[in-house]
């Protein structure tokens, strides 16, 4: 599920050049990494989208393709039509900060458009269920949709999508120790290397 984020190659690169490290991972979502990096409970936190808190320092990766899913049974003659329409019909949801749903919120707002709540998931995983069980069209990373429209369970708008920013964060006034600085660096480098 988390293959664009290259942990495998991280896992290999950690156990490589830092070997006294004991490397954890642990699932998060975006809007949580800031309060779980200030209380320690992680040292770095991948996130989507930007964070304004002059606190934390964000390490640019990429930008990765956020694209509306509709499952199949809402799919027929919706593959092209307007947001307009769209919205009238229901959303898998959330009511969380999610970066993918306030930038696509934003372009909703532009064109005085509200949409239509069936259900409230912030975890990718049931996201993408309601999705395949058709409970309502959805905001997915591409790559994690790919599956899902190669099944025939869904099928993607065809209207534009929205690219998201992926970076990896730590606190502002922990990016020098040492141990924090050299897994941002092979971290990063890690993932880039992973791109090419």
């Amino acid at each position: 599920m988390f293959s664009f984020l290259n942990i495998s190659g991280i896992s290999r690169t950690m156990a490589r050049t830092m070997p006294e490290i004991k490397t954890s991972f642990i699932e998060t979502q975006t809007f949580t990494t800031p309060q779980m990096l200030t209380s320690r409970q992680i040292d770095l936190g991948f996130h989507f989208g930007e964070f304004k808190d002059p606190q934390i320092c964000s390490y640019p990766l990429s930008r990765v393709m956020i694209r509306v899913v509709l499952p199949a049974n809402l799919a027929k003659d919706n593959e092209t039509a307007p947001l307009e329409r769209l919205v009238k019909l229901p959303w898998v949801w959330t009511r969380h900060c999610c970066p993918f749903h306030l930038a696509f919120k934003k372009q909703l707002n532009l064109l005085n458009l509200t949409l239509t709540p069936a259900a409230d998931a912030v975890d990718e995983n049931i996201v993408k269920e309601l999705v395949k069980s058709g409970t309502g069209i959805a905001l997915m990373q591409e790559d994690q949709a790919l599956e899902l429209v190669e099944q025939d369970k869904a099928k993607f708008w065809q209207g534009p999508g929205i690219q998201i920013p992926l970076a990896l964060a730590c606190l502002e006034n922990r990016k020098d120790e040492k141990t924090i600085a050299a897994s941002a660096r092979a971290i990063t480098q890690t993932h880039m290397d992973g791109r090419n």
